[in-house]
């Protein structure tokens, strides 16, 4: 880890205190607590990582929609299904009649993202949230919105742009400037045929030189569609924000593209 990493890591390093047999305060040596990384930390540490729904038996059962909740991981190993180190855990907020009255494009959702192991025990990372607004083909298109929850403040935003046939998704700054597109084909047999194996790709490009950043891949399983999402080359400080949003928002419920 670099050394600017590392900076919140030293911040957070306190003394372990105990009480003794007398009852007297005494001061163990000083010992460095590890603290749940962030976002950036994440995407520095690994060249890519897995985002997984986690299963609800009753909702595969009676067909309601549950607030869905997906868990970061590192990617898996050869032989292996899921990521060894648990990173972040995303968890919707949604109320019964958002997640199953209105139409996909038309439903409003929250979500907040918090550090692993602490889970939602600790404060929440990022707040992603979508409005509810009125979608109609090329009209008004879904966008959502990325804040810090600390202060409030604009982090990114993220707008399903109308495509006559690809898949595409534009990933913004505050200044409403794209950091990232998104774009995958309609003619992929892991659209037309979901059977466990089949996959359905997408290329995240730099919008000016259209060069790909990383790559995006959902897998078909059974009850199941884990995503993968790998960079393709180190990006530079200024890309890294739009990118963590791109990973976080790679596979959030009601997010269809037209």
């Amino acid at each position: 880890m670099s050394s600017a990493a590392s900076a919140p890591l030293a911040q957070n390093m306190a003394p372990v205190s105990s009480y003794g047999s007398t009852g007297e305060l005494a001061m163990a040596p000083t010992q460095a607590v590890m603290m749940p990384p962030t976002l950036y930390e994440v995407m520095d540490k690994e060249p890519g990582v897995q985002i997984r729904r986690q299963m609800r038996l009753l909702e595969e059962l009676i067909g309601y929609e549950q607030n869905n909740k997906y868990v970061v991981r590192n990617l898996p190993k050869p032989g292996q299904e899921d990521g060894d180190t648990e990173y972040l855990l995303a968890a919707e907020k949604s109320t019964w009649c958002e997640r199953n009255c209105y139409p996909p494009d038309c439903a409003p959702w929250r979500m907040d993202i918090y550090s692993l192991p602490s889970g939602k025990d600790d404060k929440s990372m990022l707040h992603i949230e979508k409005p509810c607004q009125c979608t109609f083909c090329c009209l008004n298109r879904p966008e959502i919105f990325i804040t810090d929850p600390n202060t409030g403040a604009a982090v990114a935003s993220i707008k399903d742009p109308f495509a006559c046939c690809d898949m595409t998704i534009d990933v913004k700054d505050t200044n409403g400037e794209v950091l990232f597109h998104t774009v995958g084909g309609c003619c992929q047999c892991g659209l037309h045929c979901p059977c466990p194996g089949q996959e359905v790709n997408f290329q995240i490009q730099d919008p000016t030189t259209k060069e790909e950043v990383a790559h995006l891949k959902k897998i078909w399983m059974l009850g199941d569609l884990p995503v993968h999402v790998e960079r393709s080359r180190q990006l530079p400080g200024g890309l890294r924000q739009g990118y963590g949003s791109e990973v976080e928002d790679s596979d959030l419920p009601g997010w269809h593209h037209g």
